[in-house]
């Protein structure tokens, strides 16, 4: 979901008007699990692990791109005591994703590493939820600001995720989608080919049977949104070190691999689901 409340921001910088589209743009991004999402890791270095797999699967959604995109993890963020005073937990098993989206964005951090990052990821292993219509509902997977990134109040985004499990790379696709400056398919007057029953990434609804791909309204805004002075941190040349660039670095071979018969199990209503690796020529490598 995109957050209901859209603030704009002037990039602070002495550019006017529509840019040139760059070659490719990298998001730094600094990620946050909260104490659930935590607790699912035997340790940091599986923590790790993880995330960087897991941010992997979002960078190669965002290389379908014209021009390609790419994710620079600088930071992995556990939390193992209690809760952060940035996020609005209702119970241990719900969150408030509005509130907490809000909290992020109002508060002066102290940390050098979140101000110098493009786009910060709180990653909850709580059913997310939010106010409606004076009640509490959690018909929704996650909250952004449409194009956030960049912004030191905007570049928030939460999403649900059951850690191990990758449940919620669809979800933290969508959430930076919103950051980047898409709205949802069928917002904003979409052409017919971006209708919401579509099912593209950016759809309000998960799900839908074409949920690996963005709409062509999807990319145009995308485009519309790098080529303003709003994205200039996409653009900037100066990097610095973080855990991964992804997808350009080697992911080591020692990293696990997530179970796929338990994934299938866990997410298809079938008692004997299991999962079958397809086998193409294309996709085989010989061992010698």
């Amino acid at each position: 979901e995109a957050a209901e409340y859209q603030f704009q921001e002037r990039a602070s910088i002495h550019v006017k008007g529509p840019q040139p589209l760059p070659n490719n743009f990298t998001v730094d991004l600094y990620f946050i699990s909260d104490l659930k999402h935590t607790e699912k890791f035997k340790n940091n270095s599986k923590h790790v692990e993880y995330v960087t797999l897991f941010m992997l699967s979002v960078s190669l959604h965002l290389q379908q791109l014209s021009p390609p995109g790419s994710i620079l993890v600088k930071t992995i963020h556990g939390t193992y005591t209690k809760e952060r005073w940035y996020m609005k937990v209702m119970s241990y098993h719900r969150l408030l994703a509005d509130e907490t989206l809000a909290l992020l964005s109002n508060q002066t951090w102290n940390s050098d590493t979140v101000l110098k990052s493009d786009a910060v990821y709180l990653a909850t292993g709580r059913d997310a939820a939010y106010r409606h219509e004076g009640k509490i509902s959690s018909a929704v997977l996650g909250l952004a600001y449409v194009e956030g990134a960049c912004s030191q109040r905007l570049k928030f985004a939460v999403g649900e995720d059951n850690g191990g499990t990758f449940s919620g790379v669809h979800t933290a696709v969508h959430e930076i989608g919103h950051l980047l400056g898409s709205h949802h398919d069928g917002e904003n007057k979409s052409i017919k080919a971006c209708q919401a029953q579509n099912g593209y990434i950016m759809s309000p609804t998960a799900g839908g049977n074409r949920n690996y791909l963005f709409s062509v309204c999807s990319k145009l805004a995308f485009n519309y949104f790098l080529r303003s002075p709003n994205s200039y941190c996409l653009k900037d040349a100066k990097r610095q070190m973080g855990i991964a660039l992804l997808p350009y670095d080697i992911i080591a071979e020692k990293i696990a691999r997530v179970n796929g018969t338990k994934y299938c199990q866990q997410y298809f209503p079938y008692s004997n689901a299991s999962y079958h690796p397809a086998l193409h020529p294309q996709y085989t490598r010989k061992i010698s």
